[in-house]
């Protein structure tokens, strides 16, 4: 691998990166020098004039030699990344030219570590160095009583972020163009940390769903909160406060229902989000923020577009929607009401079930994705959640991956398509028609009758986590139950198809444990 005499502690590492992938897929060693390149040697190049398709985009030209240029550490990076897609067995690569650009400029991954959760730093490496891989480069971390804070010794969930784990991770991530975003609850969503009896005083009404806006003490507390996740994550240019699902218990309290009889319920709420935001301003972080949603009556619901002439808009509400609809409305909404930017959030649908549901998940993501980037969306914030239940990380990487995918590149090939090229990036699998993956991870479960019920995951959870009474009533209840013996006889199929993809595979087989 040759670069220029002079390259940058960056581009050396792009160049090592790829040795470590084409020694990981080939078992040739390649070393990193300077010079011209000769034949069948890879010449990886930062260029000064920028590429016409703009930041990050890459050039990579297959021919007697290997040639990749972009205009900037990220792009060359990624360049590399392909080469390293591109090596086949003994290290052959296809004669090609690619002219490649990402359609979303930021482009990510929400990762929940609330629900049970740990941060075990060895798989967070492999994972912000896959996905990196992949060309993501944000992972925003989802946490509620998951970080450390040095002025708050009284919070943090033992085995999730400390300062030194958080500073750790972001180094690590900078060396592969990902910044780690934090993301901490600061209206609702609050009860693991307002729990806490030393934080009794800043609950609204006495719960602790949501934060009182009124108390001083709320905005003492949440300033010294966003100092110290600024300090832990340096190199995010973001900063999540959460602020959804909290209109049930919102303005309760004396105070904030003084306030409420003044300005109503949306200028309470205005007031609020308007203070959140002047705190990430305060930090240097641009806001971002999960616009409110249906709530339990009118004046309750869809709150940041009711009042968003209240609301500073130099902000970014991340529009969430995981169903996977025809349309998305919302974001020309969000875009027509003035704010910064709108970013589209779809998700890897995997709430507390065994599996995760592939069919949605690639048509939430991809349709999503594809309606953000027509309105000119400039942010893509996959989200996963609640990874309990029986629910596994490493069962959502394939929605992960495809979540990359899009953001990218929008999808353009079928999901067939995709699951052929994961099989053989991942496992080191020749998948054709990418059936055997498809069959062992995206849909498991035998077509028919048999596998009705374990196509049933909320069916499936209930019976695994819920209290033996409750079983024998959803036995009763269900006529699927009386006889689980087709079930049965579904599942062994299902094992036996991931049994098979990992006899095949030549990397990551540990995955398919």
């Amino acid at each position: 691998i040759v670069l220029p005499a002079g390259a940058s502690a960056d581009d050396h590492f792009a160049a090592g990166d790829l040795a470590a992938v084409i020694a990981e897929r080939t078992n040739l060693t390649l070393v990193v020098t300077a010079g011209e390149p000769q034949p069948g040697d890879i010449a990886l190049k930062q260029v000064k004039e920028p590429l016409a398709s703009g930041p990050e985009a890459y050039r990579v030209v297959v021919g007697e030699h290997i040639e990749a240029v972009a205009a900037d550490a990220a792009g060359l990076f990624y360049a590399a990344c392909t080469i390293g897609q591109l090596t086949g067995p003994g290290g052959a690569l296809p004669r090609v030219t690619i002219e490649d650009w990402p359609a979303y400029p930021l482009r990510g991954l929400q990762y929940d570590v609330a629900r049970g959760q740990t941060v075990e730093t060895g798989w967070w490496e492999k994972l912000i160095r896959e996905l990196a891989r992949c060309k993501l480069n944000a992972i925003m971390v989802y946490g509620e009583n998951d970080y450390a804070f040095r002025g708050f010794p009284f919070l943090g969930r033992a085995g999730t972020f400390t300062p030194e784990k958080a500073q750790h991770l972001a180094d690590f991530a900078r060396r592969y163009h990902v910044q780690l975003i934090p993301q901490f609850e600061a209206l609702g969503h609050a009860s693991a940390v307002l729990s806490s009896k030393e934080l009794e005083p800043l609950r609204e009404a006495g719960g602790p769903w949501v934060y009182c806006t009124s108390k001083q003490a709320t905005w003492d507390f949440l300033d010294r909160i966003f100092a110290e996740l600024v300090e832990q994550f340096p190199d995010s240019r973001y900063l999540h406060v959460g602020a959804d699902e909290f209109e049930m218990a919102f303005g309760k309290c004396p105070d904030c229902a003084a306030k409420v009889a003044r300005v109503g319920l949306g200028g309470l709420y205005a007031e609020h989000m308007n203070k959140l935001n002047a705190l990430g301003r305060k930090h240097g972080r641009k806001m971002l923020f999960w616009p409110s949603h249906a709530g339990p009556s009118d004046d309750l619901s869809y709150m940041t577009i009711a009042n968003a002439a209240s609301l500073q808009r130099d902000c970014i509400p991340t529009e969430w929607i995981y169903h996977g609809p025809t349309s998305y409305p919302e974001i020309a909404r969000y875009q027509d009401l003035g704010f910064e930017d709108v970013w589209v959030s779809p998700a890897v649908v995997c709430f507390s079930v065994i599996w995760p549901d592939y069919p949605t998940t690639y048509r939430g993501i991809r349709g999503f994705l594809r309606a953000g980037d027509a309105r000119g969306s400039r942010g893509a914030m996959t989200t996963t959640w609640e990874w309990m239940h029986g629910a596994l990380a490493a069962n959502s990487l394939l929605g992960m991956v495809y979540a990359a995918e899009c953001a990218w590149s929008l999808g353009q090939t079928t999901t067939a398509d995709f699951e052929r090229r994961f099989a053989g990036w991942y496992f080191g699998v020749d998948d054709p028609a990418g059936e055997s993956l498809h069959q062992a991870l995206a849909v498991p479960w035998p077509d028919g009758a048999s596998g009705a019920l374990l196509r049933n995951q909320r069916l499936l959870t209930e019976l695994a986590w819920a209290a033996p009474a409750t079983v024998r009533r959803l036995v009763i209840k269900q006529p699927q139950l009386h006889d689980v013996a087709p079930s049965l006889a579904a599942v062994e199929q299902a094992i036996a198809r991931v049994d098979a993809l990992q006899q095949r595979a030549v990397r990551n087989a540990a995955l398919l444990d």
